[in-house]
C-alpha cells in the first residue's frame, strides 16, 4: 500500500507521439487504421493494398533493400505458397527462427513473432489471423514501402 501511494504521488505520465521510423504516408495509414494520433516525419513513401493473386507482379526486389513478407506464421505462408502465388519470385528467404538471417535483395518471409524490433525498406503484410497488436507491429516495420495483401 505504501509503494502504491509513492507511485501515485510521484508518477508522471508522458506520451510520445512522434513517429521517427515510418514515412509520412505509413504513419497516416496507421493512424487511420488504429485510431491513433502519431505525428509523421517528413519523408514520403508508398502505401498500397492489393490481392495476393497479384503478388508476383507487385513485389519489387532491390539488391540493396531489406524486404519482408510478414505473416502470422510460417504455416500460413506454406499454405498460400502451395497455390503458386510466388512462382515468379526467385529469391525467397524463409525465416523459421531467430537464428536465420535477413538477406538484402531477397523476399524475407518472416512470422510476426520474429519481426518485432526489425525494420525493412519494403514490407508486404498478410494480416490474416493477426491480432490488432501484431498487425500494428507488422505495419510499423516498413521504412519506405508498405503493402497490405488481401486474400479473396
Amino acid at each position: 500500500n505504501e509503494v502504491k501511494q509513492v507511485v501515485d504521488d510521484n508518477w508522471m505520465s508522458f506520451s510520445i507521439n512522434e513517429n521517427y521510423r515510418n514515412a509520412r504516408q505509413i504513419t497516416e495509414y496507421i493512424n487511420s487504421e488504429f485510431n491513433i494520433e502519431m505525428m509523421p516525419i517528413g519523408i514520403d513513401c508508398s502505401v498500397k493494398q492489393f490481392d495476393i493473386s497479384n503478388i508476383s507482379t507487385e513485389i519489387k526486389l532491390d539488391e540493396e533493400d531489406r524486404i519482408a513478407f510478414i505473416v502470422k506464421d510460417i504455416d500460413l505462408y506454406e499454405k498460400i505458397s502451395v497455390q503458386m502465388y510466388f512462382k515468379t519470385i526467385e529469391k525467397i528467404n524463409v525465416i523459421y527462427n531467430d537464428e536465420c538471417e535477413v538477406k538484402r535483395g531477397f523476399l524475407n518471409v518472416i512470422p510476426i513473432s520474429l519481426a518485432k524490433g526489425l525494420e525493412f525498406e519494403q514490407v508486404y503484410v498478410l494480416p490474416n489471423q493477426m491480432t490488432e497488436n501484431e498487425t500494428y507491429v507488422a505495419y510499423t516495420r516498413a521504412l519506405n514501402r508498405l503493402c497490405i495483401i488481401t486474400i479473396n
